[in-house]
């Protein structure tokens, strides 16, 4: 995990640039750890297995997603499928450790 993210036990409790570590088998940067990311998915729970292949929630919940691990998480939970359910306006507390990622395919050579 030292190799591709920033989590707990390396960040020294922030943020760092994307691409200061290794990229992961996809060849991304900062998916594990860093930032966890803002998705505007509702939180439900998963009933089927056909549910977790590009799940949007359920409509009748406020609750967001936050996805993925953090520069303060610990290594079981910089999964890429994490999720956190938060309020869409952050009320009551600071989540100074949620961002978003950008990707893009690589330019011409």
């Amino acid at each position: 995990l030292a190799r591709v993210a920033w989590y707990c036990a390396n960040s020294g409790d922030s943020t760092h640039r994307v691409g200061t570590k290794e990229a992961n088998a996809f060849g991304l940067h900062g998916m594990h750890g860093n930032v966890a990311e803002w998705v505007w998915d509702r939180f439900g729970l998963y009933r089927v297995a056909g549910e977790t292949e590009n799940p949007t929630g359920p409509d009748e919940n406020e609750r967001r997603v936050v996805r993925g691990g953090a520069w303060k998480f610990s290594p079981e939970e910089c999964r890429s499928s994490r999720r956190i359910p938060v309020q869409p306006d952050f009320s009551g507390y600071p989540l100074n450790y949620v961002g978003f990622r950008v990707a893009r395919s690589a330019g011409p050579s």
